[in-house]
């Protein structure tokens, strides 16, 4: 196989063959990021990888373990990112919950106004019923009453029937 500097499309069965000359070898992927893999790894059959091929003659190139400095720095750049996006996140939750607080504050004094609206109903009524209570009392007494001044007008109109009818009949009796 001939050498070059960039890489080559290789299918699995390709892949053995160049892996029987080196032990580890550089796999790059479509965003420039270098894996290490090792022989007796698990390889997919049919699957196109991009490897560049090295000779023992050509100079062999720098080690991905040159790269740490890089990698570290990319790693720490990473979890700065994160611990950042887990502080907003923390922040984020913070306010939820003070909001979530308020809320329940708020239903609570709900609750209670409602059921101050409710007792005041309750009393109200209650008061109602005992006003038309009253009232009904009221008019049952009127009309009692009077019916009683018209059975006493009419009690009064018998009772002075009654006189004439003892006044004649004295009269009538005694003849003077």
């Amino acid at each position: 196989m001939a050498s070059t500097q960039t890489p080559h499309l290789l299918t699995a069965n390709t892949l053995s063959k160049a892996e029987s000359s080196q032990n580890v070898e550089e796999i790059k992927d479509a965003n420039n990021e270098t894996f290490v893999t090792q022989r007796g790894g698990k390889i997919v059959q049919g699957t196109p990888l991009y490897v560049p091929l090295v000779t023992q003659n050509e100079k062999q190139a720098p080690s991905i373990f040159d790269n740490r400095h890089t990698l570290q720095s990319t790693l720490s750049s990473r979890r700065r990112k994160m611990n950042l996006v887990q502080a907003n996140l923390e922040k984020k939750r913070a306010e939820f919950s003070k909001r979530m607080e308020e809320c329940r504050e708020k239903q609570e004094e709900l609750r209670v106004k409602q059921k101050q609206i409710r007792d005041r109903v309750t009393k109200f009524e209650k008061f109602l019923k005992e006003n038309d209570a009253k009232r009904q009392r009221a008019n049952v007494k009127a009309m009692t009453e009077k019916k009683m001044q018209k059975y006493q007008i009419y009690e009064r109109y018998l009772q002075s029937v009654v006189d004439v009818f003892l006044l004649i009949t004295l009269t009538s009796m005694n003849p003077m």
